[in-house]
């Protein structure tokens, strides 16, 4: 039987991806509209209009659609000399307290840019040129951070279950390996090797 860290992992892992694909694909649209706005610009004296409001709006899908599947996947930056130094139940303990952090500091986020959807969808605001509505793009903020609470959490309550029980393998926490530089695969049961 599955564990239910397991399931909502692999649910939320899905969102993940998701969140990535439309991310990257943002990242394409937008290199393709750069090479069309300078190719109609230089060539026909003819700029897409309103190419820099779709630019601006564009970049919080581009910048955060993809951050939570990065922590789930360690494809982040992240500071792992003193906990990856570490073995058993302290590398858990340490893991778990890293993770609150990292919770607390995207909540603290999330409220932030929720009040600033708020404010954006009660003023009505709107881009400069072709007034496209701020408020979509500030909703995507709040909503990307909750998307990445969750998954901390999970990733909290996989540390304290290692910790409490250290012979057990992490089973939503990629677990870097030093000598390589990237998170080992999961194992064909769906757990991360140590």
């Amino acid at each position: 039987m599955r564990h239910p860290l397991q399931a909502l992992h692999e649910g939320l892992l899905r969102l993940e991806i998701g969140g990535a694909l439309v991310s990257g694909a943002f990242v394409l649209v937008i290199m393709l509209a750069g090479c069309a706005e300078i190719v109609g610009r230089g060539l026909f004296n003819a700029p897409i209009h309103g190419y820099l409001d779709i630019i601006e709006q564009t970049m919080v899908a581009v910048a955060l659609f993809g951050v939570s599947y990065c922590q789930a996947t360690l494809g982040n930056v992240r500071m792992t000399l003193l906990i990856g130094a570490m073995s058993g139940r302290p590398r858990w303990v340490a893991e778990a307290v890293s993770l609150l952090v990292c919770l607390f500091v995207a909540l603290i986020l999330m409220q932030g840019s929720w009040n600033h959807f708020l404010r954006a969808w009660q003023i009505g605001g709107s881009t400069a040129e072709i007034d496209i509505p701020t408020w979509i793009s500030t909703l995507l903020v709040p909503v990307s951070f909750a998307v990445l609470s969750v998954r901390l959490v999970l990733q909290i309550l996989d540390a304290v279950r290692v910790a409490v029980n250290p012979d057990t393998d992490p089973l939503v926490i990629p677990v870097m390996d030093h000598g390589h530089g990237a998170a080992d695969e999961p194992k064909e049961d769906g757990a991360w090797t140590p």
